[in-house]
């Protein structure tokens, strides 16, 4: 696929293995990648761990484990499917996944659009 089609879906659309520039995230005024050795980036998971545990939201409508399929699209906008959530919870989560600046992946300058999307478990206890 590399080599026969280097510009398939215009190109915009692509492996994270393909890219020039993995995605990034703000954190006080400072870039930081959202991946360590492809896996998300621990600082990162602290943060966003402390406010889920902070949200009164979640605390009370939420009782055991959802799981956030997610992606950083080219617009550097979090981007997400929970399921069986009530949607009061599912604007919740997306808040505080969206209260954190993002950076796009790149390749050759040029925002692009991942193919993988990464799966969050998120437990809120019994």
């Amino acid at each position: 696929m590399k080599q026969y089609c280097p510009e398939f879906r215009n190109g915009t659309i692509m492996s994270i293995d393909n890219i020039s520039e993995k995605p990034k995230y703000i954190y006080k005024n400072e870039e930081y990648p959202l991946f360590v050795n492809s896996l998300l980036n621990p600082e990162y998971l602290k943060i966003i761990t402390r406010e889920l545990k902070n949200s009164k939201i979640l605390k009370n409508k939420v009782k055991g484990k959802i799981l956030v399929l997610f992606y950083i699209n080219k617009f550097g906008i979090f981007d997400a499917k929970l399921i069986k959530v009530s949607e009061v919870v599912k604007m919740e989560v997306f808040r505080i996944f969206r209260s954190i600046t993002y950076i796009p992946p790149k390749h050759n300058g040029k925002n692009v659009q991942l193919l993988e999307k990464w799966m969050l478990p998120l437990d809120f206890g019994d």
